[in-house]
């Protein structure tokens, strides 16, 4: 059985903003609407599609895969009505965007090559850096940002989550062994990256024996700040253990460059998110925007 359409929008609404309250807000519906629509399409669909805790909803797996594939098919269905409205101009000017790297080289901007073929008269200016812009004071249109946000002056869309792991090379696992616990963690040597905002470096996070997130703060002996492709470049040179995402380091595993160790406290996601001016912008930049949705939804950055 097909789901309605109005069922599959709440369903969005609901995974984009990762809150039932926000997706009401955004649709202009009460919360309790929100709540029966995707109860009712998780019933006609046999599947849970959301975690539901007090501090937050998540997507099941199940959840996840169903919301890619609906946010490809409205993007689909979005630019069939563009193409056959006889008003609708072509989407031209200059749109500014704001990326960080580890997103942006694998996943965004391979991704936007595709979209300057289709969009010709769309001028791109992609900021690839892990400072967080303004989108009013710094003139950007759209900033892809990393982890949990809370802003309720701009327009979230969640793009994708993606998991994390602790990597090695064979070099440093030959010469210092693989650490088998969290608190083994203190006898070897890490590469960790400074947070731009804090000065400070990240912590790592696991899954603990409960399933609750874990922040540890790893022996940092050696930082990298400005650009955390670099921790990886150290890594694969022997340098030490790294925290990183596996859509990063998933050609160094399948080739033996790096090492996944500590897999069994693995499991935790960060998420990344498009923020947009909460007024709607120029019709290029809405173009890019949902391009860049469907785009980053359906990319293996979650695996």
């Amino acid at each position: 059985m097909i789901a309605s359409a109005r069922l599959v929008e709440l369903f969005c609404a609901v995974a984009e903003a990762g809150s039932f309250t926000a997706a009401a807000r955004e649709l202009g519906v009460t919360q309790g609407a929100v709540s029966r629509g995707v109860k009712a399409l998780e019933e006609s669909l046999g599947v849970t599609l959301f975690r539901r805790t007090t501090r937050a909803v998540e997507l099941t797996d199940a959840g996840a895969v169903y919301f890619a594939q609906c946010r490809f098919a409205l993007h689909v269905l979005e630019e069939a009505e563009r193409s056959l409205s006889a008003e609708q101009a072509e989407p031209a000017g200059l749109v500014r965007l704001s990326v960080p790297p580890t997103l942006g080289h694998t996943v965004v901007l391979p991704a936007l090559a595709e979209l300057a073929a289709l969009h010709p008269l769309i001028t791109l200016e992609v900021n690839v850096s892990n400072q967080n812009v303004d989108l009013v004071a710094d003139r950007f249109d759209l900033a892809i940002r990393m982890g949990p946000l809370q802003d309720s002056t701009h327009r979230l869309r969640r793009l994708s989550d993606a998991s994390i792991g602790v990597f090695a090379s064979p070099r440093y696992l030959a010469d210092h062994g693989a650490p088998t616990s969290l608190d083994a963690l203190s006898a070897h040597r890490c590469v960790t990256f400074v947070r731009p905002s804090t000065g400070r470096p990240l912590p790592w996070i696991f899954r603990g024996e409960g399933g609750e997130p874990v922040e540890v703060a790893p022996p940092d002996t050696l930082r990298c700040s400005g650009d955390a492709l670099g921790a990886l470049t150290l890594a694969r040179a022997g340098a030490g253990l790294v925290q990183s995402f596996h859509f990063l380091v998933r050609d160094d595993l399948d080739s033996g460059a790096l090492t996944e160790v500590l897999a069994p406290f693995g499991g935790r996601t960060t998420p990344f998110s498009l923020l947009q001016p909460a007024q709607p912008g120029s019709l290029a930049a809405r173009v890019v925007a949902d391009f860049l949705v469907a785009r980053c939804s359906a990319a293996p950055s979650a695996a």
